[in-house]
């Protein structure tokens, strides 16, 4: 699964992996504000969250460092 989910994130440009990213960070300020207040039942989304954007981050960075090596 996570294959087809990388394989998706890196067909992505990397203005829409940012808009990803932000919208991510929403969930997760919204997610960590219900589980602090006891309103949160699905506490496992904070850890697909998490995951999700050191995923995204990683493919920003595979697509900056492949464009510095193009322009050497």
């Amino acid at each position: 699964m996570a294959n087809k989910e990388l394989d998706k994130l890196r067909g992505m440009s990397v203005s829409d992996l940012n808009k990803s990213l932000e919208t991510i960070y929403k969930e997760q300020f919204e997610d960590n504000l219900k589980l602090k207040t006891g309103q949160l039942n699905e506490t496992h989304k904070i850890s697909l969250n998490r995951k999700q954007v050191a995923r995204i981050k990683t493919v920003i960075s595979e697509k900056n460092n492949a464009g510095d090596e193009n322009g050497k």
